[in-house]
């Protein structure tokens, strides 16, 4: 290479101040985008925990006025079973519900209402006859006969701001004869909402269903205010009950926005709405003022940067000068100077790399000398090995033009394509054929068309590397003739498909023979029918055998009709059986609750001026019916279950047993359990029945680990025999498996009733919700070692 090609062009050269700048520069963009990159990784993680935290926030709170209104709702239940309610008796309801009213302050108003919407008794004195017909928290029970929850009003009796509950008094054939109501001071409800985990500028607010503010923390005068409208249709139209969404509020400021709705039932209508706000400009203050200070820090580390670069250019550029003024005179040969001296050490042991430089010049000069006699003789060699190369080119035409001949004797057509499918080889049977299509694309040479053909065997060969044969009719002057097309891939040294063989074989002579074997078999054919015509008549010897068999089918059909008769009578048995039960269980029920209520109030009123074997006396009357509405409860839930129809559907199993978990946490918080539910559990089955299952099967666990320091409770699956087992596991008492027939029974019990409690009824519930679903279930347990339950469902 000589000296010309060597130079660098002007345009490329750059003096190291420059590159050194340009190197600070890079470094310091680099630094700046980690800086802002992190700086916005930090706001979205303060933007996602404050997602978090607000719907753990707006779940705990909607948990509070859920459990009110539950509180609630018994209460109401318990006083429509009063007799005295029933009976409309005015005096002694009036005092029962002053009574109530003083040891619940926050409720405002209880009162009952006859079925003409007038009401009949009040806490608090009437004064006169005052109609609530109008109201809807009259108007929904009568309509459901069930519980309903109204909107907010100012009461007629209290003058106050309240939300009322209602429900309705039955008859045994359930007509409405009265309403006893409940209504709750507004002014009150921050007492029932947990806000210990609000963080600095979180706004709490309480709606009911049309969007009217029960309670806005911080702002007491918007308690009776429509809601904002696009905030509160948000939440209405969600497809979940509970979310969070980001808007724009009425100051103009960016919020972030989680809510809850609340429902009686899954299918009912949300009754309250529950939201919190929180100011995105407060969530990411604390990362936005990180990266304002990283990058302050930023700008003084680039001042300082920009001063020790140039300070050190200088003294580099300074002693590089000297150095390119000494090359120069080393250029046109003044081999004699010397190199200056620098303080640096790289620049140093250049100058040391001038000086061997200078040396191996010389002696260069006289190696060059040397070297030019041996190019010499090296010239000669080469001119022989180029001899050599033409001798060798020759004998390779002459195999070329040897294979071109064989090609040209094949009697099939052969053509070479490569990967754009362009004709690169023809031989003569193929020429003959198909013309001449040299540098033609096959498409457009054989089938006049502008893509690659349908079914094509090359781009098939191309695709897979496999060799692919098709076949091809062709009308031609002669006639129509058959093709047999064989495509394969061409490899390169290499191993890469470089191009594709096509070879192209005439075969209609022996479609010709295939169509004359097809016309004897056909021949065969005709002569195998007059054969069977001859053995008709031997079947008709068989005919008289299968009249005989068919008239024993006959009676084998009428024996069944008859044992599916016994068993439609026996389902009909069962069916009046478990009728009777659920009947007596649900009118036991009434009585129960007045032997329960007349024993409450008699020691809320009269205890102390009974004696100490009285209280105690009425105490054990009290816990008998309790437990006694406990097992009744238990029956007519597994009459239910027995009765019930299925709706199967896709039921997320892992987040039932989560729900259920979370129950049983809040309940026992005092407890040290680790629960573990498997994610991605999904069934099909009836969700409502399933959740009975996981209940029962939970708060076994739950139950029996009771006396265990660390309890451990699992929720998971495994795969049996190709078909999913899943379990509840649990290290409580365990039981002894020679019992095990018997966990499964109503009423059995392997533990006594001081040590645990339950009725009997729990694990017969959930195996006869299992046996509908189609599936099985079982335990296994060791005493003092755990028990584990298993259970499959149909497919």
């Amino acid at each position: 290479m000589n000296r010309e090609m060597m130079i660098i062009p002007p345009v490329f050269k750059r003096s190291i101040h420059t590159h050194l700048r340009f190197l600070v520069v890079i470094v310091l963009l680099t630094v700046l985008g980690i800086i802002v990159y992190t700086g916005v990784e930090m706001r979205d993680e303060a933007l996602l925990d404050a997602e978090r935290n607000a719907l753990s926030i707006i779940h705990h709170e909607g948990l509070s006025l859920e459990r009110f209104v539950e509180g609630t709702r018994s209460m109401l239940v318990t006083l429509a079973e009063v007799p005295e309610v029933r009976a409309l008796n005015t005096d002694v309801c009036n005092r029962i519900f002053r009574s109530i009213l003083e040891k619940n302050p926050a409720y405002n108003s209880l009162q009952a209402a006859t079925s003409d919407g007038f009401l009949f008794a009040s806490a608090k004195p009437l004064s006169g006859g005052i109609s609530v017909v109008d109201r809807k928290y009259y108007r929904d029970p009568v309509a459901g006969k069930a519980f309903a929850v109204g909107e907010y009003i100012i009461g007629r009796t209290a003058k106050k701001p309240m939300v009322n509950f209602a429900v309705p008094v039955l008859s045994p054939t359930q007509e409405i004869f009265a309403v006893v109501q409940a209504g709750y001071d507004l002014e009150r409800l921050a007492t029932l909402l947990d806000r210990r985990e609000m963080i600095n500028g979180t706004h709490l607010v309480v709606t009911d269903h049309q969007g009217t503010v029960l309670y806005g923390s911080g702002n007491a005068e918007s308690m009776g205010k429509q809601d904002q409208p696009e905030l509160f249709r948000t939440m209405k139209e969600a497809t979940r009950d509970e979310s969070a969404f980001y808007s724009t509020g009425g100051e103009g400021t960016r919020k972030l926005y989680a809510f809850r709705r609340l429902r009686l039932s899954p299918a009912a209508a949300p009754y309250f709405y529950v939201r919190a706000e929180f100011s995105e400009e407060k969530i990411v203050a604390e990362a936005n003022k990180l990266l304002l200070r990283n990058l302050l820090l930023l700008v003084v580390v680039v001042l300082f940067a920009i001063l020790m670069v140039s300070g050190i250019v200088r003294r580099i550029t300074r002693s590089l000068a000297l150095l390119v003024d000494t090359s120069r005179q080393l250029a046109v040969g003044n081999y004699d100077i010397a190199p200056p001296t620098s303080t640096y050490r790289e620049i140093g042991e250049l100058n040391e790399s001038f000086r061997a430089m200078t040396k191996a010049v010389s002696d260069r000069e006289h190696e060059l000398h040397e070297r030019n006699d041996e190019l010499t003789a090296t010239e000669e060699e080469l001119r022989q090995q180029v001899d050599e190369c033409h001798n060798s080119q020759d004998q390779l035409l002459e195999e070329k033009n040897k294979l071109e001949t064989i090609l040209a004797c094949m009697g099939d057509g052969l053509s070479i394509q490569d990967r754009e499918f362009r004709v690169i080889y023809q031989n003569q049977a193929h020429m003959r054929m198909v013309g001449d299509a040299n540098g033609l694309m096959c498409y457009q040479a054989y089938e006049k068309k502008e893509e690659v053909c349908d079914g094509c065997p090359v781009r098939d060969a191309f695709e897979d590397g496999r060799i692919h044969l098709v076949e091809r009719v062709v009308p031609m002057a002669d006639g129509v003739r058959h093709f047999e097309i064989t495509a394969s891939p061409l490899r390169d040294a290499a191993g890469n498909i470089a191009a594709g063989i096509e070879l192209v074989r005439d075969v209609t002579e022996r479609k010709h023979v295939e169509e004359e074997v097809y016309r004897l078999n056909q021949e065969l054919e005709q002569r195998v029918k007059e054969r069977t015509v001859q053995l008709e008549s031997v079947n008709d010897s068989l005919k008289q055998e299968i009249e005989q068999r068919t008239q024993a089918q006959n009676e084998i059909s009428w024996l069944n009709e008859d044992l599916m008769r016994q068993k439609q009578a026996l389902e009909a048995t069962n069916l009046e059986l478990e009728s009777f039960s659920y009947s007596v269980s649900h009118d036991l029920r009434a009585p129960l609750r007045h032997i329960s209520g007349f024993c409450k109030i008699i020691l809320e009123d009269y205890g102390e001026r009974l004696e100490d074997g009285a209280r105690d006396y009425f105490k054990r009357i009290n816990g008998a019916s309790r437990k006694m509405g406990e097992l009744i409860e238990a029956l007519l839930n597994l009459s239910h279950t027995i009765r019930s129809e299925i709706s199967v559907k896709h039921v997320d199993l892992s987040g039932m047993a989560q729900e259920i978990a979370t129950s049983l946490l809040e309940s026992g918080k005092d407890r040290q359990v680790n629960l573990t539910i498997a994610d991605g559990l999904v069934i099909r089955g009836d969700e409502t029945l399933m959740r009975s299952v996981m209940g029962n099967l939970l708060n076994n666990a739950w139950k029996y680990t009771r006396k265990e320091g660390e309890a451990k409770i699992e929720v998971g699956s495994f795969e049996l025999k190709n078909r999913p087992v899943y379990f509840v596991r649990d290290n409580g008492v365990g039981f002894d498996m020679k019992y095990a027939d018997k966990l499964f029974g109503p009423f059995q019990r392997l533990h006594r009733a001081d040590e645990f409690e339950g009725t009997g009824i729990g694990l017969a519930t959930a195996q006869r919700v299992i046996h509908k679903h189609g599936g099985t279930i079982w335990a296994e347990g060791k005493v003092d070692q755990g028990a584990t339950f298993y259970f499959t469902l149909a497919e």
